[in-house]
């Protein structure tokens, strides 16, 4: 189960594990036009997870014909949990644990 807290209305979090249980993909969508931050993300049950890399897709708005898609630097994760997260506006975000 995946856990994030932001605003209900703009935030979206779809996540698939991989048959081993040794990744894990967090796929967070902000719909919403204003950057939410914090973001907390939560992994349940507790789980191995020390690594997570992210991944970015973002522009100028919903109209931008060119957003960029980016990997961000690898975060440690603690107690299954990724904390202070920064989701630009009208973004997608991938979280992979490894």
């Amino acid at each position: 189960m995946v856990s994030i807290t932001g605003q209900p209305d703009t935030l979206a979090a779809f996540a698939s594990r991989s048959a081993d249980g040794k990744s894990m993909n967090v796929v967070i969508v902000n719909k919403g036009y204003e950057p939410l931050s914090p973001v907390r993300l939560s992994v349940l049950p507790a789980s191995h997870f020390t690594q997570a890399t992210m991944f970015r897709l973002s522009g100028s708005g919903p109209e931008d014909r060119t957003p960029k898609w980016a990997e961000l630097p690898a975060v440690h994760v603690k107690d299954n949990l990724l904390s202070g997260l920064n989701l630009p506006g009208v973004s997608v975000t991938v979280v992979a644990f490894r």
